[in-house]
């Protein structure tokens, strides 16, 4: 009898084994799937396994279900066949995880293979100066569809990561950038709020960009300019702006009062985009996340540096 009900285990197993690989398969071969950031793309996957896997609506004939309660009623408590049936379930929760890690991992690849690379100085890498300690080496922009600045060249043969993933080990994330360092940021200590500069960005007469990471902000706090100032040098002066960590704490918006600004900045054949959250939406409403949404208005244009300004209002949930 317990091999009668080990093999009605097995054959569940299998029959939600089955589409859980389809639905991996689909994602590699798929094109359309390789979309937006890797949260969206999860949650893709996600929400295709369990309509996969979802029993059907047509009942269970009764004459199964009687023979199947009749079974499992004859089964002692004693009996072996919970841990084997566990096992079981294990080992398939074991190979999913297993197939779903080895999507994400093709995913990263695809978007690292295509991702457009821009050079701060120059045209290659041999344009670039090697890295100072804790610079950061490359910029990885996930607003939209990546794309990453290179920034220096990392010292003794190492590189820089160009990944999406903020949990590789060599990444500080503001917002929807990555920065990316080729030593591990588990060094750099914890800031202070107020106190601590997290990182400092000093631009020169060249127009050269040099950003260093300092500490990392706590949980749950954002980074502002805390300060300026002018540094002579040899070369001419240059600009030195130090940011700062502070408690993300924002009242609820006020009637006609913007919830988000949005900075865009054209750049060749990308977007650099600057979000900035000014207030929280009252219940039943949400803020725009993308200055491209049908709600977004439009502002005022900057020739100076290319960018344009646009105001993002709380929309009422339909």
């Amino acid at each position: 009898m317990t091999g009668h009900v080990v093999f009605v285990g097995l054959a569940l197993v299998l029959c939600t084994a089955v589409p859980a690989a389809n639905t991996a398969a689909k994602a590699v071969s798929n094109p359309e799937i390789i979309v937006g950031t890797e949260d969206v793309i999860l949650s893709r996957l996600s929400s295709e396994r369990e309509s996969s896997v979802r029993p059907a609506t047509t009942p269970m004939p009764s004459s199964i279900t009687t023979g199947f309660r009749r079974t499992v009623n004859r089964v002692s408590p004693s009996t072996a066949l919970p841990s084997t049936v566990a096992q079981l379930l294990h080992m398939y929760k074991t190979q999913d995880l297993l197939r779903q890690a080895a999507v994400v991992a093709r995913i990263r690849q695809r978007y690292t293979a295509a991702m457009r690379v821009f050079y701060q100085n120059g045209n290659s890498e041999a344009d670039l100066p090697e890295c100072s300690a804790m610079q950061v080496c490359n910029k990885v922009d996930v607003y939209s569809t990546p794309w990453v600045e290179r920034q220096c060249r990392c010292p003794a043969r190492t590189t820089c990561s160009k990944s999406v993933d903020s949990a590789d080990g060599h990444t500080v994330a503001d917002k929807s950038r990555l920065y990316k360092t080729c030593e591990p940021v588990k060094k750099l200590p914890e800031c202070r709020f107020f106190r601590d500069a997290t990182w400092t960005i000093e631009q020169t007469a060249s127009n050269h960009t040099q950003q260093t990471l300092h500490c990392t902000c706590p949980k749950s706090a954002v980074a502002y300019l805390a300060k300026y100032e002018l540094v002579p040098t040899a070369s001419g002066v240059n600009f030195k702006y130090s940011f700062a960590c502070s408690p993300q704490v924002r009242q609820k918006c006020q009637p006609s009062e913007p919830c988000r600004l949005f900075t865009v900045k054209k750049r060749r054949v990308v977007d650099e985009v600057n979000s900035d959250t000014l207030c929280d939406c009252p219940a039943q409403q949400w803020c725009p996340s993308h200055h491209t949404d049908s709600s977004i208005s439009p502002g005022s244009f900057f020739k100076e540096d290319h960018s344009k300004i646009f105001t993002g209002f709380c929309q009422s949930i339909v």
